[in-house]
């Protein structure tokens, strides 16, 4: 090591850093990390000629006698045993009114930096079995982490698991309350990663670290903490009450089986996870024993959304021992799609209490996203005429699979695919980009919202991310949108209904648009495009009549409450209905320029 002019620690000293001071026999050199609880450096023992780390005790736990008493005894529980996947703890130090933790230096990375590049399949299954294992080695030592996150784990040079920060300090009770909140009101701890009952201030076991494990396996699976919100609350509120988003949302090839043990980890009621982390370890192995080596695109986590940013600033604030954690997203070096690409979208799945009108949120989206200059949407009708060629023409639903199939065949640039989730009082919709030709997540974007009704703002804010994440300009973005309520209808049922019958004329089943097209007029009148099709309804079945003319008639005269191609569309119908051709090829041409 090279040499330093060292100072020794004395009683009067205050020093926010302590490199290049002398602890005891330890050569103090840079600090790693700062936490609420304490910061940690590197440092050389003299005697024994080795690198360690060691964490000082924060000063406000110092100075506190019965954490300090119960801190050592703690300290002496966790050295008396040692693991290859847990990081060793050598002693304690008390140095001229500074208290040291004496630990393993390990070298290598945080899983936090492994996961900013591609893992295997494999290799996460390793990492992940090598976690359990050492949830087994503590726990049946009856020590518990209690802040389990991907800073804590490191990977060393040899691909070997050593988790850091084990088993001191984290709910050791202090003179005036024994709570997981300490003075300062910080928790002790990450709290995007505490399992619920831990946020209660419940005394854990070990359920609460497989809880915090899950978090981590979600995230490195997904490149999405399934709870971290734009607010430290928020943050809290979710990992409550929240159940986490389907994480073949984010990445499609995440196995079924794999997806059901970590959602077995994060469940809500301890009672529902495994009962300790021997079970996680067996099912973990039989995963990894059903599974053929397979390349899992890990999100590459370059990239963090200003939200998330403003997250981690909250919560690091308030307590961050070890580092960053963030919502990250796939940065490019060149627009996913260029200007006037074409899109295709794909039906939307659900999942929840009840069912949400899956077709009214796929239509608002495509009615949405038609009111940009940039991206084109593959119409629904084209689409079904591959499905024709493609002698799949008796097809109720286009799911992914068969969306990419469709992309691929036509030269479409981008899949877009998504989910609406409905679970107690929480309504969330997914959006996510698929490259067709491999299967690959270009992005994902989701909204939350408590009723119903606000859907259609979060189906505008979406849209607006969607048109953004694709290359659209921002300034274009605001220029060319306008309320999907103002263009559609302000009734979700109506669009529903709306949707139903599109579908149905698109799959040239005319005789079942009737009724859901007058449904929606009921609860709309003033219904634009459902005036349209009921037009086009009565024209293709019994032609020109007075029935057809009259709903043209009314759609164009509510042409102004519609998108500027719907405005085209229903001026061009109306002028050919009138015989005014001229007007109408002039309507039509404009459309096209778009």
């Amino acid at each position: 090591m090279q040499e330093l002019q060292h100072t020794s620690l004395t009683t009067t000293q205050t020093r926010e850093f302590l490199s290049g001071t002398i602890a005891g026999r330890f050569v103090i050199g840079a600090r790693l990390c700062k936490g609420g609880m304490g910061e940690v450096y590197r440092a050389e023992d003299s005697k024994l000629k080795r690198i360690v780390a060691l964490k000082r005790m924060a000063p406000h736990l110092r100075a506190d006698p019965l954490y300090r008493r119960r801190f050592q005894e703690e300290a002496q529980r966790v050295s008396r045993f040692s693991d290859p996947h847990i990081a060793s703890v050598y002693d304690v130090l008390e140095d001229r009114g500074e208290i040291f933790l004496v630990m393993e230096y390990v070298e290598g990375q945080t899983l936090r930096d492994r996961l900013r590049s591609r893992v295997t399949l494999d290799e996460f299954l390793d990492i992940a079995i090598q976690c359990a294992q050492a949830l087994i080695a503590a726990h049946e030592r009856g020590i518990v982490h209690c802040d389990i996150k991907p800073e804590n784990i490191m990977l060393t040079n040899s691909c070997q698991v050593k988790i850091l920060d084990f088993g001191i300090g984290k709910h050791l009770p202090r003179s005036d309350q024994s709570s997981t909140i300490d003075r300062s009101g910080s928790l002790a701890g990450t709290p995007a990663y505490m399992a619920p009952e831990v946020l209660l201030e419940k005394c854990p076991d070990g359920r609460a670290d497989i809880f915090s494990l899950g978090i981590v396996f979600y995230e490195a699976l997904t490149g999405h903490h399934p709870f971290l919100a734009d607010t430290f609350v928020g943050t809290i509120d979710r990992i409550r009450h929240e159940t986490p988003a389907p994480m073949r949302i984010f990445n499609s090839k995440v196995p079924e089986q794999l997806e059901a043990v970590v959602g077995k980890a994060v469940a809500k009621d301890p009672s529902q996870r495994y009962p300790n982390a021997r079970d996680l370890l067996q099912d973990l192995r039989l995963v990894q024993s059903n599974l053929t080596a397979a390349k899992l695109q890990i999100l590459p986590h370059l990239q963090a959304r200003k939200s998330s940013r403003l997250a981690v600033a909250a919560i690091v604030s308030l307590l961050v021992l070890a580092g960053i954690f963030a919502v990250y997203r796939k940065a490019h070096s060149e627009p996913i799609l260029h200007e006037r690409g074409w899109v295709l979208i794909s039906d939307f799945g659900t999942r929840g209490d009840d069912s949400f009108p899956d077709m009214g949120v796929r239509e608002g989206l495509t009615i949405a996203l038609q009111q940009s200059r940039y991206v084109n949407v593959f119409p629904r009708t084209r689409a079904y005429d591959v499905l024709q060629r493609m002698k799949k023409g008796d097809v109720a639903r286009i799911d992914e699979n068969l969306g990419r199939e469709i992309c691929q065949r036509e030269n479409l640039q981008v899949l877009l695919s998504g989910s609406i989730e409905h679970i107690g009082q929480v309504f969330h919709i997914t959006v996510q980009a698929i490259e067709p030709t491999n299967g690959n997540m270009l992005f994902a974007e989701r909204e939350r919202f408590d009723r119903k009704e606000q859907f259609f703002e979060k189906a505008d804010d979406l849209a607006k991310k969607v048109r953004k994440d694709l290359g659209e300009s921002l300034a274009k973005i605001e220029d060319t949108s306008r309320s999907l309520a103002k263009v559609t209808t302000s009734s979700l049922e109506a669009l529903q209904l709306y949707s139903q019958a599109k579908d149905a004329k698109d799959h040239g089943r005319w005789e079942e648009a009737l009724t859901p097209l007058q449904g929606a007029l009921r609860l709309d009148p003033n219904f634009a495009m459902a005036h349209v099709e009921l037009g086009n309804y009565y024209a293709a079945i019994v032609g020109k009549n007075e029935k057809a003319v009259a709903e043209f008639q009314r759609a164009y005269d509510l042409r102004q409450g519609v998108t500027d191609r719907e405005r085209l569309w229903i001026e061009a119908n109306y002028f050919s209905l009138q015989e005014r051709y001229e007007d109408a090829v002039q309507s039509l041409a404009v459309l096209v320029s778009l």
